[in-house]
């Protein structure tokens, strides 16, 4: 059972992701800084949208871990100024000066971020267990296969776009869990074998439709595949072939 997170701990993991994204912006362009940005972004919009439709306990404590990480990761970037990151920094221009006045006492985000510094929050999110194995043979011809425990790999051929592999099989029919960062885009392709993509969270937009979680994308074998895009970040489950015929138009 997974336990539930407090109110305040869910304001700490808000407050730590502006923090991340105040620090990565006013910091120099890196390579590394950007792809950090990206990923913050994605994950406050994620963020976001449970205001309307809460996740589930697992899926609000990944989140959490996920924000610590990336404030952690924000600190180590060479071009960022130290000072965004210390304790001592309260005089930033992204948060108020704590004994201002002005500052309304019951405003959490600013309660937060002033009273967990970044050196400090990670260890409000309680640890992380052991990784189950990624697969796992519970009778014959019967497997698990368990996302959590693969690693997100760039897709180098597409920016924005990282995958986890799943399964493959002899005949080139893969199964994979596809994220895109906000304004990524698959290109148009056609079909080698039956594909099917099934959206997890955010939205897909193809040829003008928008596809959203829980919405099922059925291709033929030789369809053509308009390009698609996701304009605030999009992951989806992907059953079908491994190499596609791209059209790079």
């Amino acid at each position: 059972m997974v336990p539930r997170l407090s109110s305040a701990s869910w304001n700490v993991a808000e407050g730590a992701l502006d923090q991340t994204i105040a620090i990565l912006t006013q910091g120099e362009s890196s390579a590394r800084a950007r792809a950090l940005l990206v990923e913050a972004r994605r994950l406050r919009s994620r963020i976001a949208s449970w205001r309307a439709i809460p996740p589930t306990p697992a899926t609000r404590k990944e989140a959490f871990e996920s924000a610590m990480h990336l404030l952690r990761k924000a600190g180590e970037v060479p071009s960022v100024p130290p000072v965004a990151v210390t304790p001592s920094a309260s005089t930033t221009p992204t948060l108020p000066a704590p004994p201002s006045p002005k500052v309304p006492s019951s405003a959490p985000p600013v309660r937060a971020l002033s009273s967990a510094p970044p050196a400090r929050a990670p260890s409000t999110a309680p640890p992380p267990g052991p990784l189950a194995p990624k697969r796992e043979v519970i009778s014959p011809g019967v497997t698990v296969l368990r996302p959590r425990s693969v690693e997100w790999r760039a897709f180098h051929l597409l920016e924005g776009v990282e995958m986890k592999v799943l399964h493959r099989e002899d005949s080139g029919l893969f199964r994979a869990l596809i994220r895109l960062a906000p304004g990524a885009e698959i290109p148009r392709h056609r079909h080698v074998l039956v594909e099917d993509i099934l959206i997890l969270d955010g939205t897909l937009v193809t040829d003008g439709v928008t596809m959203r979680a829980g919405e099922l994308c059925h291709g033929e074998v030789g369809s053509i595949h308009a390009a698609s895009v996701a304009p605030s970040g999009c992951t989806f489950l992907l059953i079908g072939a491994e190499k596609n015929e791209i059209f790079w138009d």
